[in-house]
């Protein structure tokens, strides 16, 4: 009986660690960046609209982080970027804060400061990085002091993005 208790327990354990260890991403570079969010898909929010005339059905929005939001796209979908600078399936991953955001029919504008776009190329994910300064958005200052670093970095096989603190 205690053979099976100690066999069942060590499974339980190589499970776990497979699925949870797996899932935290390590500092590649070795800078002392931590892992501090995993931000799933958020159907419920609606992500603006390529500028392009794009599919909207392919732009997805992600969970709110401290009054940002994180949109990825194809590379298509996404206006200001050339296909010439891009892969055909790249994706592009936007942060920024949706208050700020006006649609209109002629097009959008942006009021904000914080507005990053990275693209994928080959096996670089989609990635944005950027400093919290004295101009941050109101959540974001007030969870991380002026000079920490951020990255949010696209997840593509497990559609999420990770957000990095440095």
């Amino acid at each position: 009986m205690l053979i099976l208790l100690g066999v069942a327990l060590f499974l339980v354990a190589v499970v776990v660690t497979l699925t949870v260890v797996q899932r935290v991403q390590t500092d590649p570079l070795q800078v002392g960046a931590v892992q501090i969010a995993r931000l799933s898909s958020d159907p419920s929010f609606e992500g603006p609209v390529p500028s392009n005339g794009g599919s909207e059905d392919t732009t997805e929005a992600y969970s709110d982080f401290y009054g940002v939001r994180a949109v990825v796209a194809p590379a298509s979908n996404v206006g200001f970027f050339s296909t010439s600078n891009v892969e055909a399936d790249a994706q592009c991953l936007t942060i920024y804060q949706p208050e700020l955001l006006t649609v209109t029919g002629e097009g959008s504008s942006y009021s904000g400061q914080l507005f990053m776009t990275g693209c994928s190329a080959g096996a670089f994910p989609a990635t944005a990085t950027f400093a919290i300064t004295d101009t941050a958005p109101e959540g974001l200052a007030n969870a991380f002091s002026p000079g920490t670093a951020l990255q949010f970095v696209y997840d593509r096989d497990n559609n999420e993005v990770v957000v990095f603190h440095g």
